[in-house]
């Protein structure tokens, strides 16, 4: 079914017609090749045929991304075969690709293949550089889940340098950036529990590697599983459980060898033959030590390692190479911003010589412009003074008229309410005399009702009170006039007891002036406040002042 995809896949990119077809054609059926190697479902022989399918159609349209994306994709795949000449031959190639292209994502992803390689040829030194390389590039893009893999990468180092507490440091600094990201985050807690079989606490070990295990089912990992599985068999046989140390060793090689992870595979070897020695079966131990070093020098031996050291030099000289071109562009650059520097000296000294003659001209017409300016400012200043004096004079001039005005208001105000105390006190006396003549027996005595009908209607019509009520509302027209603005639902019975009670009338004078009971005007009062929308504990007397 695949072979049929790819052979579609051909087919269509070699009958489309138009150039950009045939550009988009290439490129979709190179990332379908390429997608295989990111798929541990397929084996990698079936990852390494299409890689190379990838690499050859890429070489011949001379598509350098498809070129570099191949050798990358090769150098992971002999990386997982444990083909590790050949790993470093493509990542290398890849590398130069991916510097020629400015392909930052993928530089760094060579120079972190590039120290895996290295770790699993026991060159922790060297890996340990690679890995600092790639967070260089990693931490300028701001590539978190980089510089997470580079961290754990540099703690895989120091277990192989034998730096436990070390490399323990680097895997929970890695944790920090990768642990939104599980899929990755894993291989830590692999690595970790690795520390912990290496300080002999299969315990602890144990329990981390299920945990990976297990995951590494859920997503389907097969190179997860069977490295996890190895590592349970070493944990149980440093707990002397042979039995289950061979079960779970056995199943990790039945995947590795499926799939074809060399370098698993023959680890496993090495693990269970050392399982064997431990419990004195040397036949046994010797047959799997025999496979161990079969596989190892299978993929590498001498000449694979002659390769690696000239992939090495050869990668150093390049590095050189690159790094001289870098400086001569460099000096190119330094060269031409020195003569960019010296034209712009230039410039700025002309341009500073031209602003200097244009700011003495400046100079000389803003001095005058000032002296002018002065000398207005001059002549407005004695008018301005002038003008403010005058204002002074009519301000004092009508401070004093409205202070007499005030004066001339408050005496008035007494005036009139000692006017209407007096009218209070004659309205008091004529009821008392009124009162004391009605209880006179008045049937015999013509003279005494004739007297007391004339003090009744006297006291019922009385012009003073219409002349008192007339002052008032003379005195107090701006007060009507604000009370009516504010309160136009006031009738003027409540206006003329607004204005008695503003001169300070208490209810018993208010009731003798209007010849009215006292609980009458505590009701007006009462229904005043109402209307004033004023609380009982306001004095309605200083609110009616102040209106």
């Amino acid at each position: 079914m695949l072979r049929l995809l790819s052979i579609i896949i051909l087919i269509l990119w070699g009958t489309t017609s138009p150039a950009q077809n045939n550009n988009q054609a290439l490129k979709d059926s190179i990332d379908y090749w390429l997608s295989f190697q990111s798929d541990e479902k397929y084996n990698l022989s079936l990852q390494l045929q299409f890689a190379k399918k990838a690499l050859k159609a890429s070489q011949e349209n001379a598509y350098e991304i498809g070129t570099m994306k191949s050798h990358l994709a090769l150098g992971m795949v002999y990386l997982n075969r444990g083909y590790y000449a050949e790993t470093l031959e493509n990542l290398q190639k890849a590398d130069s690709f991916a510097y020629t292209l400015n392909a930052l994502s993928s530089l760094m992803h060579c120079k972190y293949l590039m120290g895996n390689t290295h770790n699993y040829l026991s060159n922790s030194k060297v890996a340990t550089n690679y890995y600092l390389e790639a967070l260089k590039i990693q931490k300028e893009a701001n590539d978190n889940v980089g510089i997470g893999l580079s961290l754990a990468g540099i703690g895989l180092s120091f277990i192989h340098l034998g730096k436990l507490d070390s490399a323990l440091v680097y895997y929970n600094k890695s944790s920090t950036y990768l642990k939104d990201i599980p899929e990755l985050n894993f291989h830590n807690v692999n690595n970790i529990a690795t520390i912990f079989l290496e300080q002999k606490h299969p315990k602890k070990a144990l329990l981390a590697f299920q945990e990976t295990l297990t995951f590494s089912y859920t997503i389907n990992d097969k190179k997860g599983e069977a490295i996890a599985l190895a590592n349970m068999g070493i944990a149980h046989r440093q707990l002397k459980q042979y039995d289950k140390a061979f079960s779970l060793s056995k199943q990790g090689l039945s995947i590795s060898k499926k799939l074809g992870y060399s370098r698993i595979t023959y680890d496993i070897y090495k693990d269970i033959a050392e399982t064997y020695q431990e419990l004195k079966q040397n036949d046994s131990a010797n047959s799997y030590f025999q496979k161990y070093h079969t596989l190892k020098n299978l993929t590498q031996n001498d000449a694979s390692q002659r390769k690696i050291a000239e992939l090495q030099v050869l990668y150093q000289s390049e590095r050189k190479n690159r790094q001289l071109i870098e400086n001569e562009e460099q000096i190119r650059k330094l060269e031409k911003q020195k003569k960019i520097d010296q034209l712009w000296i230039f410039v700025i000294g002309l341009v500073l010589v031209s602003l200097i003659s244009l700011g003495g001209m400046l100079f000389v017409w803003l001095s005058l412009k000032n002296r002018q300016k002065k000398a207005l400012n001059l002549k407005n200043e004695e008018l301005l003074q002038t003008q403010r004096l005058v204002l002074q004079k009519e301000l004092e001039k009508k401070e004093l008229i409205t202070e007499h005005l005030q004066h001339e208001l408050e005496y008035k105000n007494k005036d009139l309410t000692n006017f209407a105390l007096d009218i209070a006190r004659k309205n008091e006396f004529t009821s008392k005399i009124l009162n004391e003549l009605r209880r006179m027996d008045t049937g015999r005595n013509k003279k005494l009702r004739e007297l007391i009908s004339y003090t009744t209607n006297h006291f019922q019509i009385n012009k003073t009170l219409e002349k008192l009520q007339f002052e008032v509302e003379k005195v107090n027209q701006e007060f009507h006039s604000t009370l009516t603005q504010k309160h136009p639902s006031l009738t003027p019975h409540e206006h003329s007891l607004c204005a008695f009670i503003r001169l300070n009338l208490n209810t018993k004078d208010i009731a003798a002036i209007r010849n009215v009971e006292i609980k009458s005007v505590e009701m007006s009062r009462y229904r005043l406040r109402k209307k004033l929308k004023i609380s009982p504990e306001v004095n309605l007397s200083l609110f009616l002042q102040e209106l």
